[in-house]
């Protein structure tokens, strides 16, 4: 998906993209975002910031 659609970066919540995927190979960049809960609940309020 990354490569047919030319992201330049992939925001995730999942701590441990880096263990799962092998990222020195993905096309972009990848920003791991920090936080306490990854519910919907708590995601929607950190994009208003």
């Amino acid at each position: 998906m990354l490569n047919k659609n030319d992201f330049d970066a992939w925001i995730v919540v999942d701590k441990n993209i880096p263990y799962q995927q092998n990222i020195s190979t993905l096309p972009c960049l990848i920003v791991v975002i920090d936080v306490d809960r990854n519910t919907l609940k708590h995601l929607v309020l950190i994009s208003k910031i």
